[in-house]
């Protein structure tokens, strides 16, 4: 019984957990073991990261536009959201979306992100009262935010970003730059197979076999 017992606990703890099991795939190896097996030739060390490093940025990038035109794909201004309130900030980021914070008549903190804020005189209106018109946009690192579309200066007819006159604009290059997305993804998803597919197989271990005379 006890022999029985012993066993039982042996055969649990040689049992490998999912992680083992996952870096024994023929996946893993063929994407993170295999390429890297020959220490000595850091040129191809450096060229399979680059690959990967490359690959994931074209896919990240064209997933990321596809899923903010998904959420903002142009309609007319009257179906916007529209928030009015005193523009409190400007924040000007040069490695991230630029955005500004519009404080409403209730108190409430509104951001809206919008990467041509540098080229714009925003700053200059800090402390009037403005209305906005935005829609749901999404942004890497930021998730869901509003994009400002138009911007207009309460008591006059100044408007900061104009947006009616560019819809039809608007529209045409959002129909048109999902062939770019599209192209980027798949030749992300080529930069990322081409070394898993080039090291599938056990080459090295055929290799091995083949000389001791298997």
């Amino acid at each position: 019984m006890r022999r029985e017992t012993a066993h039982i606990r042996v055969s649990q703890y040689s049992t490998p957990g999912r992680w083992a099991r996952l870096k024994a795939s023929n996946f893993w190896q063929a994407a993170f073991a295999r390429p890297f097996e020959d220490k000595a030739n850091w040129k191809k060390h450096m060229f399979v990261l680059l690959s990967y490093a490359f690959g994931l940025l074209f896919l990240v990038s064209p997933i990321t536009m596809l899923i903010d035109d998904a959420l903002s794909w142009p309609v007319p201004l009257e179906q916007m959201r529209q928030t009015s309130g005193v523009l409190t900030d400007v924040v000007i980021q040069r490695r991230a979306t630029s955005y500004f914070v519009i404080t409403t008549s209730e108190g409430g903190e509104q951001r809206f992100f919008k990467p041509a804020l540098r080229k714009s005189d925003l700053r200059g209106l800090v402390g009037q009262r403005v209305t906005v018109w935005s829609q749901t946009g999404f942004v890497l690192f930021y998730g869901q935010i509003q994009e400002p579309r138009e911007i207009r200066l309460l008591g006059s007819n100044r408007n900061i970003f104009r947006y009616t006159e560019n819809i039809s604009h608007s529209i045409d290059f959002d129909e048109k730059d999902h062939y770019w997305f599209l192209a980027m993804l798949a030749f992300g998803l080529f930069l990322i197979a081409r070394p898993v597919w080039k090291h599938r197989n056990r080459v090295v271990e055929t290799q091995q076999s083949t000389e001791r005379g298997v």
